[in-house]
């Protein structure tokens, strides 16, 4: 047994274990292959919402692939989908133009995709006072997402896993303003962990680099020019608000992604590009020459548009090369992955 194993099978194991509602698994032909890279599509919503949700629960899966340590991560902004409905990852996506800079084979990509719908089931309730006299009536709502992902493979003509689940969105709950629905959320990455917790023997995972080897908090403002069809990116809903309220959103849609951040941290990170904004670095990546309040915006020439970025490319080269924003000029450094 690989070392290291069985604290990944710990993990996914606390994620398939979230009380996860109606939940139903089917497995399809899985060949023994190393998987090493998972592409997270765009979570697609089959409901009136906007584009911003899809990349910050795509992100949320990202955040669990990561953590399982057993898998490099390419995210919906760093791939285009070509035809979702492809039942192959090549012949859906770009993917492939991305495999030859990380020594990958086409058999070593997995592909998440994921749709949710939402029903939403009204109701109301005489209501009286004390002496029993009608005094009007309550409506409520009750609302379940009903989650579906799979696993699809570069060759396979069916998922080699797929799964559903529900979650049942508590009305009277103690929801944060950036996210009315964290149920959600917390189905959406514990389903990921069942069906990656049934398929990981199948897969051959072997451990990979999955955080960058430096303290640094994620800009996330990518997530402002990502759009899907029919559905405009946030960058153009801010243009249309005024100074005041479009500030409002951006520390709101901030708050989703760190909801513990200093509030003068937060304040700060808009006047900055996405990117990866350091805190601290010591030891040898300071001898590398990164210092806290650089921002990483380039990881091999690639935009550093999610915590991903960095531990994918640190898991196949010793030495990183990044494009760091410094004091208004921009930095090349060579970063040890390690």
């Amino acid at each position: 047994m690989r070392r290291g194993w069985p604290v990944c099978c710990a993990f996914l194991a606390t994620l398939s274990c979230a009380g996860l509602r109606h939940l139903e698994i089917t497995v399809g032909p899985v060949a023994p292959h190393p998987a090493r890279l998972l592409a997270v599509y765009p979570v697609e919503l089959r409901f009136e919402a906007p584009a911003y949700r899809s990349f910050e629960l795509s992100s949320d899966l990202i955040d669990a692939a990561l953590a399982t340590g057993r898998l490099m991560v390419v995210g919906p902004a760093e791939f285009q989908v070509l035809d979702r409905a492809h039942s192959s990852l090549y012949g859906g996506t770009d993917l492939s133009g991305k495999l030859g800079a990380l020594r990958l084979k086409p058999s070593m990509v997995v592909g998440l995709r994921t749709w949710i719908e939402r029903r939403e089931q009204r109701g109301s309730q005489q209501l009286y006072d004390a002496a029993g006299k009608p005094r009007g009536q309550a409506r409520s709502a009750e609302v379940t997402y009903v989650v579906h992902e799979d696993l699809i493979g570069p060759d396979a003509d069916e998922p080699l896993i797929e799964g559903s689940a529900e979650a049942l969105v508590d009305p009277f709950g103690d929801h944060p303003p950036a996210d009315d629905a964290p149920e959600l959320r917390e189905a959406v990455k514990a389903l990921f962990g069942e069906l990656l917790w049934r398929i990981a023997s199948g897969l051959n995972l072997v451990p990979q680099v999955t955080r960058p080897p430096f303290d640094a908090d994620w800009v996330p403002w990518a997530e402002e020019r990502f759009a899907m069809p029919g559905r405009p990116a946030l960058q153009t809903q801010l243009s249309a608000m005024d100074p005041v309220s479009a500030e409002a959103t951006r520390l709101l849609r901030l708050s989703y992604f760190e909801p513990d951040l200093a509030t003068e941290r937060q304040n700060a990170m808009l006047a900055l590009p996405a990117g990866l904004w350091v805190r601290a670095a010591s030891g040898k990546i300071a001898d590398a020459g990164l210092r806290a309040g650089d921002l990483i915006t380039h990881v091999e020439d690639e935009h550093a548009v999610g915590p991903q970025t960095f531990p994918r490319w640190a898991s196949v080269e010793p030495i990183v090369n990044v494009r760091v924003l410094r004091d208004g000029a921009v930095v090349k450094l060579r970063i040890p992955a390690q």
